[in-house]
């Protein structure tokens, strides 16, 4: 198999390597720890929830710098957002973890044809054994986790600026992607498992002018566990790949698939069958990182233990 010619616009640039290169290149901009650092003095706060303190740093900083003016003008109802408040960003980042495992669980037949017709093989490992994956855990209006899914969305108010959420939000309810092909992708078995675990993030990072490729990057995410209080100064550990136990094959090189590889998704008719959502993928990116950062990745295990439990229940219903 030939390697994919990916070329990214401005990839000789060295910031622009360094920051294809990390999984998390928020943390080295030095602006953003400034302004961190000046929350936290003018709030008093050095202790704060892994979700506030992973959201913190991996916001934009336009907003990170209207936190910072709105703690100026209301020192207590900010204390109370960013200290006490922490449990609705850990919520907040607890549902989407949650809708993640839960619409992968559910989705058990091919629900758009035309996926399997545009993929045909996993998007990442180009095996044959595949099942469809919702990119955004779409769910029908009026279901049952709707209040939590307001506070997620809350939640990115909050942290992302408001173009890049609107933008989020038309390809979500606006544009209706959610619950069309836009919105699904194929991977073989395991690699939907470990992706729905919270085990990797793909990076959205250029769509073809004819719309016919999108290239994107592979992460592994950290699968540690968070204490209930951490260092809001310090950044989310993000070490070397941790697996956690998963190995998968880049069919680019037939090596082990690492942190950083490029892949590319392709469609042969980019109007019947549109790639996945660049917005979508983009929401699954921050949020994915996110979550693995406040410690919510559910381990290899237990995930497939609760994955046999709930087949071998439907099998007896």
């Amino acid at each position: 198999m030939n390697k994919p010619e990916i070329s990214i616009p401005g990839a000789e640039d060295e910031l622009v390597r360094s920051i294809l290169s990390s999984p998390v290149p928020e943390f080295g901009d030095p602006g953003r720890a400034e302004i961190i650092a000046q929350i936290s003095s003018e709030l008093g706060i050095g202790m704060v929830d892994p979700s506030v303190r992973a959201l913190l740093w991996l916001a934009d900083v336009e907003a990170l710098l209207a936190l910072r003016d709105g703690c100026m003008g209301s020192r207590a109802a900010f204390r109370l957002l960013l200290g006490h408040g922490g449990i609705m960003f850990r919520d907040a980042l607890t549902s989407w973890a949650c809708d993640v495992f839960e619409r992968w669980a559910e989705v058990t037949e091919d629900p758009f044809h035309l996926c399997r017709e545009r993929d045909q093989l996993c998007v990442i490992t180009r095996d044959v054994k595949t099942r469809t994956v919702n990119v955004y855990p779409h769910r029908p209006a009026g279901a049952s986790n709707a209040g939590s899914r307001a506070t997620l969305w809350e939640a990115l108010g909050v942290f992302w600026g408001e173009p890049r959420v609107a933008g989020w939000r038309q390809a979500v309810f606006g544009c209706g992607c959610a619950n069309k092909l836009g919105n699904t992708m194929l991977l073989r078995d395991d690699v939907s498992q470990a992706w729905a675990s919270l085990h990797f993030a793909l990076r959205p990072v250029e769509l073809s002018r004819d719309f016919k490729s999108l290239s994107v990057q592979f992460f592994w995410l950290p699968g540690q566990q968070c204490p209930s209080d951490v260092p809001l100064l310090s950044p989310p550990a993000f070490g070397p790949d941790n697996t956690g136990g998963w190995e998968f094959r880049n069919p680019w090189n037939s090596r082990r698939l690492q942190s950083g590889d490029f892949l590319r998704l392709l469609t042969h008719d980019p109007e019947r069958c549109p790639l996945p959502s660049f917005e979508l993928l983009e929401i699954q990116w921050y949020l994915h990182r996110a979550a693995a950062l406040s410690g919510l990745t559910i381990p290899p295990r237990i995930f497939l233990s609760d994955e046999i439990q709930r087949r071998e229940g439907s099998d007896s219903t």
